[in-house]
């Protein structure tokens, strides 16, 4: 009989999040009619969070956030005049991107997602 040693919990732990890292890594298309949107998303080692560029359409200058890893998502929260709620998810090897602007009050507090404004565009991976 041939005895395997099994995985502690932490370790599972960490196989998970490297996979997960290594769905997000990399650089991201979406073909519209009229141009191409690209985002890129790499993890500094050791840390948590990933780094999401939106370079868009290579018009404007690109932005770049800070998106934190929940699970199997990143997301970034509601910042109000920056951007709003964005959510992504890899599934099929496509990049899911979900975002939600925000309701605030007159003293700039959240209110709430607006979910009835919920956009969401389909990435495919150019590039690791």
């Amino acid at each position: 009989m041939l005895l395997l040693p099994k995985a502690t919990t932490a370790q599972t732990y960490q196989i998970v999040e490297n996979n997960v890292r290594l769905a997000f890594e990399g650089t991201w298309q979406e073909k519209e009619k009229q141009f191409i949107n690209t985002i890129k998303i790499h993890f500094e080692p050791g840390e948590d969070d990933a780094i999401f560029t939106d370079v868009g359409n290579g018009v404007a200058p690109s932005k770049t956030f800070k998106v934190s890893l929940k699970g199997n998502r990143l997301v970034l929260p509601v910042f109000r005049n920056q951007n709003d709620y964005l959510e992504m998810e890899v599934k099929k090897w496509k990049l899911y991107l979900r975002t939600m602007p925000g309701q605030w009050d007159s003293n700039g507090m959240l209110i709430r997602l607006d979910i009835a404004h919920r956009e969401q565009k389909i990435f495919i991976r150019i590039e690791k």
